[in-house]
């Protein structure tokens, strides 16, 4: 276990941190509105009821997203805490999943600030107008009360991203230089960190050019 958390190590782990507890968010707002209807009258028939819910496919999708925030904070966590014994593939393991994860984070604010679009333009407009018979009009309109978790949904998945964005800068800034700032910041190691063997090997491709020429 590691002591005396250096300010960049802290800056980490802050980071990772708060991307699982906005994972956490995030899973919870995402099981709430599973199988939500946001229209009204919700329609029923073959397909229609998959059309205006958010329907097992986005739930496990959005879920799944979550979880992997969260896993991914708390992976990060132990191994910043126990960097004395992690290996150079554990921390690349990190910085390849928090690029991933960025990815998937920019995914989820279009998803979820599609369907946030979506039922602002149906509240507003209507679905559809038809007759009912008699002489009625029937009107099918968004329920306007999913939407404000959808948009809470949106926000986190944006500032989800921004964390993301901010830990992957961070890592690539702290893992340049001559000496690996990345979690071995202050840590005794026998042998060379990944940056340190990159820069070796750098600078050996450079001798055998010079001696080619």
């Amino acid at each position: 276990m590691a002591h005396g958390l250096s300010p960049f190590d802290a800056l980490i782990l802050s980071l990772l941190l708060s991307s699982a507890i906005v994972g956490s968010g995030l899973l919870l707002l995402t099981l709430g509105v599973a199988d939500a209807c946001y229209i009204s009258p919700c329609e029923q028939g073959d397909g229609l009821t998959m059309l205006f819910t958010v329907d097992p496919s986005r739930s496990f999708d959005g879920a799944s997203t979550a979880l992997a925030f969260i896993a991914h904070g708390a992976y990060g966590a132990r191994l910043l805490l126990r960097r004395d014994e992690c290996s150079d593939v554990a921390v690349g393991t990190l910085v390849g999943s928090t690029l991933l994860l960025l990815l998937m984070a920019a995914q989820s604010v279009v998803r979820w600030g599609q369907l946030s679009l979506l039922i602002s333009q149906l509240a507003t407009h209507g679905l559809f107008h038809e007759p009912a018979g008699g002489g009625a009009t029937r009107v099918s309109r968004a329920r306007v009360s999913e939407e404000p978790a959808f948009l809470e949904m949106t926000f986190l998945a944006a500032v989800e991203a921004g964390l993301l964005l901010a830990l992957f800068a961070s890592l690539a800034w702290g893992a340049d230089g001559e000496r690996s700032r990345f979690l071995f910041l202050g840590v005794d190691r026998a042998e060379p960190t990944f940056a340190e063997r990159a820069g070796l090997l750098a600078a050996g491709d450079s001798d055998d050019e010079d001696a080619r020429l």
